[in-house]
């Protein structure tokens, strides 16, 4: 999923979006994150 779609899934700003997502790779692992910056980053789900 990317930064858009969780923004609009949760009703946040684009920049909480992308903070809250940092949050679930970095500290709780359940997402990877593909892509290094920009508009071609997505989160998956780890399995």
């Amino acid at each position: 999923m990317s930064d858009k779609v969780y923004s609009e899934l949760c009703d946040v700003s684009k920049a909480t979006a992308t903070r809250d997502l940092t949050e679930l790779v970095d500290k709780k692992k359940l997402f990877e994150k593909v892509g290094i910056t920009g508009a071609g980053t997505v989160y998956i789900l780890k399995k």
